[in-house]
């Protein structure tokens, strides 16, 4: 492979790394092929460290001579980016919640604030982010930090956040983190009325989680050795992770598992779908403890999506499901 010129013409020549070829026979369904490089799937493999730091010092010597072209590019983005800055405010009952970031901080915040405090804005009725003034870092007055990201991540390498969702009264938070990259999600509970965590951890869960109305009870998501979400488990806050009732599991390959609430927070909501497949079912948010029931059974190439319409109450009309599916449509 021809070489590179680091710093233009006369310059030593910078080669690549080359991996060494390692044979290996895989065979699936009577097909055989052979991957010289599968050994390089392994990351605590010594060898393979070592390539991957071979390939970083090729990639800064062959660009050594940019280094001014790129920290001019680098600072002019970061010139058009509003560092500190506050979301659009959701109001979710008597609070409104958003999300704040801080120039020099690499996560987002998130808070809340009650509704009709803190100046226009944050009554819920301007679609304008909250500005108000006369705190640091624009942090508005009165403000509830739920969940500083900035925080959890101190110490890691990496870091994110899965899942974050407030309980119908509003007094807990369930969150997730993964601080491998692999994204199996530790799951954690918060009481936001004292800012104590509870002792309960739950391991390796997956995008989803749901608050039934009891606001103690929350499904949330497992994924198999394939990272395919195929399970719901059931589990009451206070309690040990080796409490928790599963509830559904998929057996077929071909779906993948999730769960969450209807707008109008009167179902907890199943849904298993493939790439053009979908099946629903529903579990009342007062009946924790009761089974979900199938909305409209699968059936292959039909796909949908529910939600929930509460009714009216004044009229006397009942709720109802709402579907869109491609049911005899394009």
């Amino acid at each position: 492979m021809a070489g590179t010129h680091p710093s233009g013409p006369g310059a030593p020549i910078v080669r690549p790394p080359t991996p060494e070829r390692r044979p290996v026979r895989l065979e699936a369904h009577g097909d055989v092929r052979v991957d010289d490089w599968y050994w390089l799937r392994d990351k605590d493999d010594p060898a393979v460290i070592s390539h991957l730091e071979a390939e970083n010092a090729y990639t800064e010597a062959a660009l050594s001579g940019t280094d001014r072209l790129r920290q001019a590019l680098y600072d002019e983005m970061v010139a058009r980016i509003e560092e500190t800055d506050l979301s659009v405010p959701v109001r979710k009952g008597p609070w409104l919640y958003y999300g704040r970031t801080v120039e020099g901080s690499s996560y987002g915040i998130h808070c809340r604030r009650q509704v009709g405090a803190g100046g226009p804005g944050h009554d819920g009725t301007d679609s304008g982010a909250p500005r108000p003034a006369g705190s640091p870092n624009g942090r508005p007055e009165g403000e509830e930090v739920l969940l500083d990201e900035n925080e959890l991540a101190r110490g890691h390498e990496y870091f994110a956040v899965g899942n974050l969702e407030v309980s119908p009264d509003h007094r807990w938070l369930a969150y997730s983190t993964d601080t491998t990259g692999g994204e199996r999600y530790t799951m954690r509970f918060t009481d936001l009325s004292t800012g104590q965590a509870t002792a309960e951890v739950l391991e390796d869960t997956s995008y989803g989680v749901a608050w039934a109305n009891d606001n103690a009870t929350v499904f949330y998501v497992r994924v198999d050795d394939a990272m395919r979400p195929y399970q719901v488990w059931r589990h009451r806050v206070g309690t040990e992770a080796d409490a928790d009732t599963l509830v559904y599991e998929e057996p077929d390959h071909r779906f993948y598992v999730g769960v969450g609430r209807t707008k109008d927070d009167r179902y907890v909501l199943l849904g298993l779908d493939s790439k053009v497949t979908s099946e629903y079912r529903a579990l009342r948010a007062d009946d924790p403890e009761g089974r979900f029931a199938v909305i409209e059974p699968r059936r292959q190439g039909i796909e949908y999506t529910v939600d929930h319409d509460r009714g009216d109450p004044s009229t006397g009309r009942d709720g109802r499901f709402l579907i869109v599916t491609n049911d005899g449509a394009e």
